[in-house]
């Protein structure tokens, strides 16, 4: 269930804006969307999957790529306009980082359960 919230989470992130700059909600690259849009089709995936090593896998993959895109995004934000309240983190920013952390911290609990 927690893999399936993840991916859910992964999927809102991508549709939600990902940057807050001057009054203005931006959204991300299209090929940025691809790449979060693609991490919450492969956790949902995951929740679903008979076979572990897929679950583990895709729970992994997707999870990395989003906390990866999540971190980058804001490093991004940082180092352009220095954090002010006129340039911040968007809140689909928020649910790609909430997301991957679930994610991969179900695969790790799947992992330790063997």
């Amino acid at each position: 269930m927690q893999l399936l919230l993840a991916g859910i989470a992964l999927l809102f992130g991508t549709a939600l804006p990902w940057a807050y700059i001057l009054g203005t909600l931006l959204s991300a690259a299209p090929l940025a969307l691809m790449w979060t849009a693609w991490a919450g089709i492969v956790t949902v995936a995951a929740a679903i999957a008979p076979w572990r090593p897929i679950v583990l896998f895709s729970a992994f993959a997707g999870g990395a790529t989003a906390i990866a895109f999540a971190v980058w995004q804001t490093g991004r934000i940082v180092d352009v306009c220095s954090l002010s309240f006129d340039c911040l983190p968007g809140p689909g920013v928020g649910f790609l980082l909430a997301g991957g952390v679930a994610a991969v911290h179900s695969a790790v609990q799947i992992a330790r359960s063997s």
